[in-house]
């Protein structure tokens, strides 16, 4: 699938920068808004920019939007601001830096309504925390900077990766291990599987794993958890709210990405499956998390709890 954007393209379709990357688990104070309380977290870690995957805890209210046909010159839009709340976070990834030199977030969530279904989407600047708050899974980046700005192809907001000085971050020890990580801007139309095997490639990853990051894609093809024939999710976007997976050679020493996804499409329904490779396009962008790791603690199957719920096709109530 691809999507044909009115400004002109970036001639380098893969914007990546370098770093390390240290996991911390916190708790939010709740009581405040999504945005600061994360950027005060970050903070307090010693870092600027980071990836900040929200585990259950409930937000109240919820502003957000779901993806949407193009208007105003855009190939793709934003749905109209929708309210809902209390919901009951399963889970969510929030890219976290700065934009006109002021904290920033791009947040993609998925979550339980008080009516016990599901929804998921974009989360606005006006999202409040309630009791209890989500925890927080925050991977600080060290030597990466991330700053939003209106892209000139897609004409809508997008973090870009930069080099950046090393803050005063957590020393890397056993509870807290450094990791060599790449941030990486995707533009449109590169698929997201091949991005994640060009980036190890390029970085001489053995092994790696895929970390937070939020993004869109041109619709979407996946094979259900549950089982059956691929599935294929209508266009010109759909946002990702999880990419999870990993990275690792055989015994050949073939490269090999398996990659599963929770999303959300334009008619606001949440889907979740693994991604077929060579089949998944970048619509406006996806700011992605590679770590490596330790062979001996590649997971035997790429997956999440949120990415592997089998609530595919359900709409927001």
């Amino acid at each position: 699938m691809h999507i044909t954007h009115p400004g002109p393209q970036h001639e380098s379709r893969l914007q990546s920068v370098k770093g390390t990357s240290t996991t911390t688990i916190g708790q939010l104070p709740g009581g405040g808004r999504l945005l600061d309380e994360l950027h005060e977290l970050l903070a307090a870690g010693g870092y600027r920019s980071g990836i900040a995957e929200l585990l259950g805890g409930t937000l109240d209210p919820i502003d957000y939007c779901v993806p949407a046909e193009g208007r105003s010159g855009r190939s793709v839009s934003y749905s109209e601001s929708r309210t809902s709340g209390p919901g009951e976070v399963i889970f969510g990834t929030a890219v976290l830096g700065r934009r006109d030199g002021k904290p920033f977030m791009h947040c993609h969530c998925i979550w339980r309504t008080s009516g016990g279904g599901l929804a998921a989407g974009h989360l606005w600047p006006e999202t409040l925390t309630s009791a209890p708050a989500p925890s927080v899974a925050l991977i600080g980046l060290d030597g990466i900077e991330l700053t939003s700005s209106d892209c000139e192809e897609t004409l809508l907001p997008v973090f870009t990766p930069q080099t950046g000085d090393g803050g005063e971050t957590m020393e890397s020890d056993t509870a807290h291990p450094a990791h060599r990580t790449v941030m990486a801007r995707v533009l449109p139309n590169e698929d997201i599987t091949q991005a994640v095997e060009r980036i190890c490639n390029d970085n001489e990853f053995a092994t790696a794993i895929v970390r937070g990051g939020t993004g869109s894609l041109v619709g979407a093809v996946f094979e259900p958890h549950h089982g059956g024939p691929p599935t294929r999710v209508d266009g010109p976007a759909t946002e990702v709210v999880t990419l999870v997976g990993h990275y690792a050679l055989d015994e050949r020493g073939r490269p090999g990405v398996h990659l599963s996804c929770s999303l959300v499409d334009k008619y606001g329904n949440v889907h979740a499956g693994r991604l077929i490779p060579g089949a998944n396009q970048v619509s406006v962008t996806f700011e992605l998390v590679v770590q490596e790791i330790d062979p001996t603690n590649l997971p035997a199957e790429a997956g999440h709890p949120a990415a592997s719920t089998d609530a595919t096709h359900q709409k927001e109530k």
